[in-house]
């Protein structure tokens, strides 16, 4: 391909598997990231991220788009994506749907949202004082779930019950994750089955590329513990997941990008949990990837950039993730009794501890130990395979 037919784009985060995969689109990749690539093949420019403050950040990616004609900017990371919607003030730039952006963001404006479009929800209140929670708490008197208006990656999220009492500085949050208007959300804790749906939207049609449903959590503070294909999903569940995700992403007036949705499946109803505008963290468009043979990340990019990506042949019918959870403590070994390391159906495996690093207690999706994603071809198979992957382990020692 000459040089005259590759586009330069933009790209606010990215690891090397995205890298490498975006091989794949004829695209030369000007990467703000918060370390170097190792994979450098198809990066044009790298800036290190930590170097600005977002204002700053904002007019240098906006002079980096025009000084290289440059065809879209967009990340893929949630705490980048306040930042890509100031930079999409200017209207020149080729971008994911920053009204949705916008729509999505603040937790509170997104559940006004479904009421005014008459979409499942559950009762909510802004929180910006301990008061706020109590009275919340005579309302609906039940359980509640309590986090940051932004928030991501499982940080700051608490489940209380009526009798129990919370000082808000207690919860973890970074200054990101909340408006100036609301600090927090109060919402109705809802049981039912969890999924994640991964979509994908391009001029105003949307598309449901996968459907995955999400394993048991650590009490309180909701970090998933792996994301399964669910194999029993009738006919008449993925009609109302269809249409109760299609008339979301309408009302948040997503035109163009990804969604990663999490509903809740209770008593035959779908309610909407969240959604973000970016693919699904946990490995998930990993997964996604492997079970449809969809990169939905270069398809986002495809579609920005108006040409074609050929699906690639899925590599599996089904697949799990098993996130990797364990007390605090010094790692003292990886205890493989099944051997899954050496399993022909590895998809990806990621673990973010070394043998002697100290490990804090799991409050948030950042503290998992990593990840081992596998695929399989049949219902038993992935039975199986799931078996072998939760009996792996850490061993860990106190301090």
């Amino acid at each position: 391909m000459t040089q005259e037919n590759r586009y330069k784009i933009i790209l606010i985060g990215a690891s090397d598997f995205t890298l490498k995969s975006l091989q794949r689109l004829p695209v030369d990749v000007i990467l703000f990231n918060e370390h170097p690539p190792k994979h450098q093949e198809n990066v044009f420019l790298y800036f290190n991220l930590s170097d600005n403050s977002n204002g700053n950040l904002r007019k240098e990616i906006v002079h980096i788009y025009h000084k290289f004609n440059c065809k879209c900017v967009i990340t893929f990371y949630e705490q980048y994506l306040d930042l890509l919607a100031m930079i999409l003030e200017d209207p020149q730039l080729t971008s994911i749907s920053s009204k949705a952006i916008i729509n999505t963001r603040n937790k509170v404006y997104f559940r006004r949202i479904l009421d005014k479009n008459t979409l499942n929800n559950v009762p909510f209140r802004p929180i910006n004082s301990v008061d706020d929670i109590a009275l919340f708490l005579q309302e609906v008197k039940s359980e509640i779930i309590v986090k940051p208006t932004k928030g991501a990656g499982s940080k700051g999220i608490l489940k209380l019950h009526p009798d129990d009492t919370i000082a808000l500085d207690s919860i973890q949050y970074e200054e990101w994750m909340y408006d100036d208007e609301f600090r927090f959300i109060a919402e109705k804790y809802i049981e039912g089955d969890e999924y994640s749906i991964e979509t994908v939207s391009h001029q105003g049609k949307h598309e449901i590329i996968g459907i995955i449903k999400r394993q048991s959590e650590r009490e309180n503070f909701f970090v998933g513990s792996g994301h399964i294909s669910p194999t029993n999903m009738t006919e008449k569940f993925i009609l109302q997941v269809k249409n109760s995700i299609y008339k979301m992403l309408d009302a948040i007036e997503l035109k163009e990008g990804a969604a990663h949705t999490e509903l809740k499946y209770s008593n035959g109803a779908i309610y909407i949990i969240e959604t973000q505008v970016r693919t699904g963290g946990a490995n998930i468009w990993k997964l996604i990837k492997s079970t449809t043979g969809c990169n939905m990340r270069l398809k986002v990019i495809a579609n920005l950039l108006q040409i074609d990506v050929p699906n690639q042949e899925k590599d599996y019918e089904y697949g799990y993730i098993r996130c990797i959870h364990s007390p605090k403590g010094i790692l003292k070994e990886f205890i493989d009794p099944s051997n899954i390391l050496e399993h022909s159906n590895i998809i990806d495996t990621h673990f973010k501890f070394r043998i002697g690093d100290f490990m804090p207690e799991i409050t948030n999706s950042e503290n998992r130990r990593g990840f081992i994603v596998v695929g399989a071809n049949s219902v038993q198979e992935l039975i199986e395979i799931k078996k072998m992957t939760d009996c792996f382990y850490l061993e860990i020692v106190n301090e």
